[in-house]
Formats: structure tokens, C-alpha cells, sequence
């Protein structure tokens, strides 16, 4: 519980823990050459916050050196301590004449610990390994506990072969802090609680005085050391001790939280249920009336699941009733609780599965045409005209070994699977698109021919359009008014038709209550074509 990084408030145990990774040392034969620093060894680092440049240098060559861990005996009683490496990111030179380019941290040690490097790309290519030296060299004895890494070079090699030269210069900054009893108290306090209070540290400071500390950690050492070891583990103890608290039991997040958990109920069921009413307290509540459940059993019903035959539609249209219940509040409930009421009922009608026939004896107009649905033309022609998310390419049946893949004249369509579409923008902009702009209540008339490369599959067509009104432009109606057709193909490699007929306007529109919004512009009103939830690839022509 007591804070790890100043030796001021340590307990004993947590003494002896931080004490481990330097009484329970390796030993390693260092390299006899390597220059020896510290931060204790260079008269200018004695100063915080100043640093010292190092005499080395790794312009053509890396360099190993020999650092020594920063120790508690070094500068102020009760004082925190910190040595840091860093680097230059230009050469000596241009740092002094512009002043150009920034420090870079390389390691650092602190309070009796071993060098350690900091996180980040340019710096994890330098390791430290520390122990006790069991040879002695030019610069430290046998015995003597170092900390061992070797800099890279700075300079690197060009593709062309030539060397762009780099001497970065090394610099050792000492870092020294000593607080006062109220500052080493919140910093306790910070680290064991959720944050110190005015009359908690007036608290502890006088408990401080009482049990015989001194002005502060300077004046004795020893004595402060002693004395707020003592008082942090009184409190400590104090704090395991419910025959102090008000309540004589030790407070549980668990139990908090249990009695005031209200979990998401999707059904109801005899854990989590509403009740015992619904006014009276610890009753749960949802705020929505269909769960995903309903969701998924209405799109089964209107698409069909293999559990109902298959993925195609085998259910007559049905509709969602929903009943309205009206709550008798008791006697001393409060009357702010809801009370769903909803009017109207919502009917969904299902989609044919194969080819559409339709009843009707409308026709597109001669002009209204769009160009380029037989795929035939220059290949830039079409791929400009039918973009798409998936991978595609023109198939031409001179280039080709497998003459099927084109339904008729020379060319068609090839889309790569990958749940992604094919689409063909609706409108007149582009030059060579639709001679007439599309409007709410046309009927669009869709035909084509298509084969897929997997068998049982489900091909969709749809639309889409971009308006900045709605929740995201390019998002689909929830009513699912843009789908067009969805057809079912239990063949794999034969070419199937497929006709269709949509209304446009009810594609157009959202919100509560619904309303028009019709493309931004003239190119906003896509058809899209896609296998559903599949990664068969598909071929487009006619």
C-alpha cells in the first residue's frame, strides 16, 4: 500500500522487495575497454536538472560503455533521485549554432534501481544488462555492479550505397526531488485512497508530530524514515480494522453493486424478471419493445433460413401485433413509472424468390435506358460505368477458355467475391447515363442475367442514396423498402434471369414520422448487386 518510488515511505517489506533485484545480482564478465559513467562520476550532473555530455561517439561504429545505477546515498537525505541517457537528434555542431533538433530519452535509473530503457521504436534496439562484474577492466574492479549496453550507430547507409553521417552527442542528466511531509502524505494518500482530502492530510500531519517526526526528511533521516514507516502501516491497519468504521463491517463493492444491478433482460425469465410489480422498487426495466429475437424471427419469416426449407421465402405475409397494457399503480407508488402505449400495427410483405413476373403493363421509356448493361464496349467504358467494391474485370470471349462465362455477345462482367457489390449510378451525371432524372413514384424495371460460382446461394439487388439528412448518408431505410429482389440460385455455373419491378419513393424516406429525402444529386441513387452474405463471385451480362 505504500508508495514504491520513494524510500522515505517504504515498509520494511516492500524494502526488502525492492532490495531483490540488486542483493539477488548476476554476474557477467564485462568488456574490459568500456568506458565507465554516472551520474555520481560527473561534477556537472551533481546539479539537477543539468545535463552532461559524454565523450563518445558513434558516428561509423556502435559503442559499448558502462553505466553505474544511481544509489539513495547520493545527494539530499530522503531525497528522490533520478540519472537519465539521452541523445541529440542532430550532430553537437548544429545543436549549438540553430539549436535544432530534440532530446532522446535512452534509459534512465532511480532510487536504488537498474537501468532501464523507456518504450518506443527508436529506443528498443538498446538493452541493459546489469550485474556483478566478475572481471575488473580499464575503468571498474571486480565486484563492482554495472549496467552493460552498447549505442548504435548513428550514421546510416543510403540506398545508393553512400553514408549519410550522423554523430548525435550523449548527455547524463541527475534528477533530484525532495518532498515535505504534506507532499510524501498525499502521494500516500494518492496511491491508497481515491484521492487525498484537506482535513485527511491535517489528520495525518498532526499524527506525524505526535508519533515524534521531525520538521522534515532533511533534518533527519533516519528519524523521518522511521517515523512515517510507522505512521503509513498505523493507517493501514486502521483502515483493516472495521471496529472503526460506523457501519462495524467492512464495506463490498460486490454487495453495492448487487443490489443495484439491473441487468438487461431480453425475456423475462425467473432470474432478472420484472417485478415483483412493476412500480415498486427493484423492479427492472427495458427501454425497448422487440428484442433481437423478434428481429431475427421477422426476417426469417419474410427471407426464409434453412430450419424453415431453405433460403428463400416459404412463409404467407404475416404481421407483428402489439398489445397495450395499462398499469393499476398501488397505493403509494409513485405515479412517474412509464406506461406503454402504441398504436397502429406494422405489417411486412414477403419477397418473391425466383425471376418476378409481374402483373403490370408498364414499361421503361425507349430514351430512359441505362447504356452499357450488355457489357460490351471498350473495357475502360465499362468498369468506369459499373464501379464497384469487389475485384472485377471484363471477361471478352476471344481471351478467354472458358467460353460460358459470357452469356451473349463477346463480353461481361466478373466480380470477385468478398461480400461487396457491383453498382450502377442512377442519373443523368455523368455524361451517358440516364437521359431523364429518376423521381419519387417511377417504376424502375431490372433485368439481367447472372451466374454464380457457388451453389444455393442467395443473389440481392438493391438501392441506395446518399442524403446528409439521415443518420449516416448512404444508410438503408429499416423497413427495408430498398431491397429490390432477392433470388434464390441453387445452381452453381449456370446463368439465371432475373426480373424485376421497384416503386421509387418509399426507398427515400426516414425518420420519425418518415419523410422524402431524395438524392443530394444527380448521381447519389445507386443499384447495387451483390451475392448475400456470401464469397461466391459472380458474373454479370444483359
Amino acid at each position: 500500500m505504500a508508495p514504491l518510488h520513494s524510500p522515505t515511505s517504504l515498509t520494511t517489506a516492500a524494502s526488502i522487495l525492492l532490495l531483490l533485484p540488486i542483493a539477488l545480482t548476476t554476474s557477467i564478465e564485462f568488456s574490459p575497454t568500456a568506458p565507465k559513467y554516472s551520474c555520481t562520476s560527473l561534477g556537472a550532473t551533481t546539479t539537477p536538472f543539468t545535463p552532461t555530455s559524454l565523450p563518445i561517439s558513434t558516428l561509423y561504429a556502435p559503442t559499448t560503455i558502462l553505466l553505474a545505477p544511481i544509489r539513495s546515498d547520493h545527494g539530499g537525505n530522503g531525497a528522490n533521485k533520478m540519472c537519465i541517457l539521452s541523445s541529440w537528434t542532430v550532430d553537437l555542431s548544429t545543436k549549438e549554432a540553430t539549436s535544432e533538433g530534440y532530446y532522446v530519452p535512452l534509459g534512465k535509473s532511480y532510487d536504488d534501481q537498474d537501468w532501464i530503457r523507456p518504450p518506443g521504436n527508436r529506443e528498443r534496439v538498446i538493452e541493459y544488462n546489469c550485474g556483478t562484474a566478475t572481471n575488473s577492466g580499464d575503468n571498474f574492479a571486480t565486484g563492482e555492479y554495472l549496467c552493460e549496453l552498447t549505442l548504435p550507430m548513428t550514421s546510416t547507409v543510403l540506398p545508393t550505397g553512400k553514408l549519410d553521417e550522423l554523430d548525435a552527442p550523449y548527455y547524463l542528466t541527475y534528477y533530484e526531488r525532495s518532498l515535505s511531509v504534506r507532499n510524501e502524505l498525499s502521494r500516500f494518500l494518492q496511491r491508497t485512497t481515491f484521492g487525498p482530502t484537506s482535513a485527511e492530510l491535517d489528520s495525518l500531519e498532526l499524527a506525524y508530530v505526535d508519533l515524534g517526526g521531525a520538521a522534515g526528511p532533511d533534518s533527519d533521516s533516519a528519524s523521518h524514515v522511521a517515523t512515517m514507516e510507522r505512521l503509513q502501516t498505523e493507517w493501514i491497519q486502521g483502515q483493516q480494522d472495521p471496529s472503526t468504521f460506523s457501519t462495524g463491517k467492512f464495506s463490498s463493492l460486490r454487495e453495492y453493486y448487487r443490489k443495484r444491478l439491473n441487468p438487461r433482460s431480453p425475456e423475462v425469465y425467473r432470474i432478472g424478471e420484472s417485478g415483483p410489480h412493476p412500480c415498486q422498487k427493484h423492479s427492472h426495466w427495458r427501454k425497448f419493445a422487440f428484442t433481437a429475437y423478434d428481429v431475427v424471427n421477422s426476417q426469417y419469416l419474410r427471407w426464409g433460413n434453412n430450419a424453415l426449407g431453405g433460403f428463400y421465402q416459404q412463409q404467407v405475409p404475416h404481421k407483428v401485433t402489439v398489445e397495450t397494457v395499462k398499469l393499476s399503480v398501488p397505493t403509494g407508488v409513485p405515479t412517474g413509472s412509464p406506461v406503454l402505449s402504441v398504436g397502429g400495427v406494422p405489417t411486412m410483405s414477403p419477397v418473391e424468390d425466383r425471376t418476378v413476373s409481374p402483373s403490370i403493363s408498364s414499361a421503361p421509356t425507349g430514351t430512359n435506358i441505362i447504356p452499357y448493361g450488355d457489357m460490351e464496349g471498350e473495357e475502360t467504358y465499362i468498369t468506369n460505368r459499373w464501379p464497384s467494391k469487389c475485384a472485377t474485370n471484363i471477361i471478352n470471349i476471344s481471351n478467354t477458355s472458358d467460353p460460358s462465362l459470357v452469356y451473349s455477345g463477346e463480353q461481361s462482367l466478373y466480380a470477385t467475391g468478398g461480400r461487396c457489390f457491383v453498382m450502377r449510378q442512377l442519373g443523368v451525371c455523368p455524361a451517358g447515363r440516364l437521359t431523364e432524372a429518376i423521381e419519387a413514384g417511377d417504376l424502375l424495371r431490372i433485368a439481367f442475367m447472372v451466374k454464380l460460382t457457388e451453389a444455393d446461394q442467395v443473389f440481392q439487388v438493391n438501392t441506395a442514396h446518399y442524403h446528409t439528412g439521415k443518420e449516416r448518408p448512404w444508410s438503408f431505410p429499416d423497413d427495408h423498402s430498398n431491397i429490390i429482389a432477392r433470388t434464390h440460385i441453387p445452381e452453381a455455373n449456370v446463368w439465371t434471369k432475373v426480373v424485376a419491378y421497384h416503386r421509387v419513393g418509399p426507398d427515400w424516406t426516414y425518420g420519425q414520422p418518415r419523410q422524402l429525402l431524395p438524392p443530394e444529386s444527380c448521381s447519389a441513387y445507386q443499384l447495387r448487386f451483390m451475392v448475400a452474405a456470401s464469397y461466391s463471385d459472380f458474373i454479370l451480362d444483359d
